[in-house]
């Protein structure tokens, strides 16, 4: 997935939120993996993901970024912690201000979705997918103009982005770049820098962000 102007720039860790994975296998009990991680602002959602397997394991495909090893390492460990091959097969849903989001994914189709009420009582539904966006409106499709279309699907992606981050850190466009180990609440984190090459990089690819990793239990904090 491209990053297409998705990020807001980040330049210090905030304040720390609990995001709840749960995992549901038909052939075993629901588990429940709590991972504490620090998100964006205004993104704390509980992921419900279907699954087949208990142990999480990192996609024997997954594409690589083009940033130096220690990096690539780095976001690939804590990718694997976060939910590994779970990613590329999933089902999850969220809510978030007021709207609610989807994503389903079977390696490499994706859907991604949004519903919620607009100031005038409409009932909106954006469904966005490998083939573009549509829209509807009280369940009838809409006409929208490109220019539309593109800030909608923008908007969807980009909230779809940063709920399942660290994973799209693999991206191709992407150069990581290991900067360091930093302290906060006296425990420990590795900083990787992410910039994007101009091809696959989204309108802003000259971003720049800086992402936290716990160094012992891998998981990620923006």
């Amino acid at each position: 997935m491209d990053k297409k102007s998705l990020h807001s720039k980040l330049e210090h860790p905030l304040a720390e939120n609990d995001a709840i994975l749960k995992i549901e296998d038909e052939n075993c009990d629901m588990i429940k993996q709590q991972c504490t991680t620090k998100l964006i602002p205004f993104l704390v959602a509980t992921l419900l993901c279907t699954s087949c397997q208990q142990q999480t394991k990192t996609p024997d495909n997954l594409p690589k970024n083009k940033g130096d090893q220690k990096s690539w390492d780095i976001i690939t460990k804590a990718i694997e912690v976060h939910g590994g091959e779970h990613y590329q097969t999933h089902d999850i849903e969220f809510d978030f201000r007021d709207v609610h989001y989807s994503s389903k994914r079977d390696q490499g189709i994706y859907s991604y979705e949004r519903i919620f009420t607009d100031s005038t009582g409409q009932l909106i539904r954006d469904v966005l997918t490998n083939e573009g966006l549509v829209r509807n409106i009280d369940g009838k499709p809409s006409e929208i103009t490109e220019e539309r279309k593109n800030a909608f699907s923008n908007s969807v992606n980009s909230v779809i982005y940063f709920a399942l981050l660290p994973y799209f850190l693999n991206d191709p466009a992407v150069l990581s770049e290991y900067i360091g180990e930093a302290t906060i609440h006296n425990q420990p984190y590795q900083k990787v820098k992410v910039h994007f090459q101009e091809e696959g990089g989204g309108a802003e690819f000259q971003d720049e962000f800086v992402y936290w990793f716990h160094r012992d239990n891998h998981t990620l904090i923006i």
